[in-house]
């Protein structure tokens, strides 16, 4: 199966120049995330990890190419962040857990191609408190097992061409530092190959690896790794999870979720029907 994804994944990344989309920091940077995930920084301070990243060489998305790509503000108690995410049905969106763990609210964007242009007429927003968001229960600070969550929402997205769920191509999408959406083909690796640079890396992840030095950097973690079909739909297999700070230069792997390990999980804690 894993031969059919080579050459069509796609990660997704937000970016903006709004001078106050600028000054949130990815999670890794803030002091009251490092001091609550200190075996995180510790792997951040030994390889040079950026925690979610924003793509690098990437492709400027057509408007709404990417409807299920959804940026979050995450409000901790003394500033916010930003991560991205995904809607995977009319009430729930994806993400990381290590972007959701310590949240008070997060802010939901959809249907955003322009993160600068508040007349897009098909932006819808929702804030979230932390008691309709949930961290996967053996999701814990002393590693990056499990960096999975939920967030629902509290009134269902009506689905038009702007919002709605993925159906299937393996790309990453982000704003990634710029006003509109991004996206970069990636292409799997082993995960023995991965497990080289990673030693404690876990069959419940991904591993990618951009051309010509493209793939995710920093800041847009909890985004959608997704794989086209021969049908052309987008399903999502993944979740940005981390990557190395110096992979921009020197092509290192991107770290993702594998969302098949976690389908029962996902059966238990959304509305989606799972089918294994």
């Amino acid at each position: 199966m894993w031969s059919q994804l080579l050459g069509s994944l796609f990660l997704i990344a937000s970016v903006s120049a709004l001078p106050w989309w600028r000054s949130l920091r990815a999670p890794y940077e803030i002091p009251e995330w490092q001091e609550k995930h200190p075996a995180l920084m510790e792997l951040v301070k030994r390889t040079n990890v950026d925690f979610g990243s924003r793509i690098v060489n990437g492709n400027e998305a057509f408007p709404h190419q990417f409807p299920y790509q959804t940026a979050l503000v995450v409000r901790l108690e003394n500033e916010s962040t930003i991560c991205g995410g995904s809607l995977i049905s009319a009430s729930y969106v994806l993400t990381a857990a290590h972007c959701t763990d310590l949240s008070v609210f997060v802010t939901v964007y959809l249907g955003v191609h322009n993160l600068s242009d508040y007349t897009e007429g098909t932006r819808v927003v929702q804030t979230v408190f932390r008691s309709d968001i949930v961290v996967h229960e053996l999701y814990n600070t002393s590693g990056y097992q499990n960096d999975i969550s939920v967030i629902k929402m509290p009134m269902p997205v009506t689905f038009n061409d702007a919002i709605r769920p993925d159906g299937g191509r393996t790309t990453d999408a982000s704003w990634d530092g710029t006003d509109v959406l991004h996206y970069v083909k990636l292409s799997v690796i082993s995960n023995t190959a991965c497990r080289a640079l990673y030693p404690t890396l876990q069959e419940s992840n991904i591993c990618t690896r951009g051309e010509n030095r493209s793939g995710t950097c920093q800041g847009d973690s909890g985004g959608p790794l997704v794989i086209m079909e021969d049908d052309g739909i987008y399903t999502q297999i993944g979740i940005v999870s981390f990557g190395s700070g110096i992979g921009c230069s020197f092509n290192w792997p991107n770290v993702f979720v594998r969302l098949t390990s976690f389908l029962c999980w996902l059966g238990c804690h959304t509305d989606l029907p799972v089918r294994l």
